[in-house]
């Protein structure tokens, strides 16, 4: 559902392409409660909320570990195959299509976190939460940036990409150009030639820092 939300955000469908659709699929959104909210994401006329919406589903979708299932060769038609071997057939194809892709979103996701970091890291917070807020509004704001700028990115050459390791909890991949992707229970950590990237306190290899409640307590941004 959110695939259709980002199609209409990114342009890729129009309003009337997506209703044709629904028509023909005998879906009428009409009957649906409008408290849904992915229903009021396509049927809302208000562009911005779907694109804030989008922007925040792709980002997140850099903190999700691949099913194994992405990378492997379809072996329906072959025979003689034993099921050892086939959990070993590995289609580099679809490896480095679904490895690229988060890769872009968590270095898309590096540029708007230091951006919304820059704005925010000299002022005074009363509270973490209050600091969530005005990022969260900064995000919104640069929603339609955020997804052309992982549309830019995609279409960048990061050169060939290695997979290191594929579990169902944690995954670590590397590129010829220099990044190192790791991601696991405690959260992403994108490296470029070394240099922390976004995670572990760093964004771009920088640590930014909040001035949080009384006193000089503060907390890194990135994590």
């Amino acid at each position: 559902m959110m695939g259709l939300v980002c199609a209409l955000a990114r342009g890729d469908r129009t309003q009337e392409q997506l209703d044709k659709m629904m028509r023909d699929e005998a879906l009428n959104f009409s009957k649906v409660s409008s408290r849904d909210e992915f229903v009021s994401l396509l049927t809302n006329k208000d562009a911005s909320q779907r694109t804030s919406a989008c922007a925040a589903y792709v980002a997140a979708s850099a903190t999700i570990i691949p099913n194994s299932i992405e990378f492997e060769l379809d072996l329906s038609k072959e025979t003689g195959t034993s099921k050892e071997a086939e959990s070993r057939r590995i289609d580099k194809v679809k490896t480095e299509q679904t490895l690229g892709k988060l890769l872009v979103v968590a270095r898309a996701n590096a540029e708007v976190y230091a951006l919304i970091a820059r704005k925010l890291e000299n002022k005074h917070w009363s509270s973490i939460s209050e600091y969530e807020e005005q990022a969260k509004l900064i995000f919104k704001e640069n929603a339609f940036f955020y997804l052309r700028r992982v549309n830019q990115l995609a279409s960048e050459r990061v050169g060939s990409i290695e997979l290191l390791s594929l579990s169902g909890r944690a995954l670590e991949f590397i590129t010829s150009s220099g990044y190192r992707f790791k991601l696991d229970s405690d959260g992403i950590l994108l490296r470029l030639s070394g240099i922390p990237w976004l995670g572990s306190g760093y964004i771009l290899g920088r640590s930014y820092h909040l001035n949080v409640g009384y006193g000089s307590q503060s907390f890194p941004v990135a994590n």
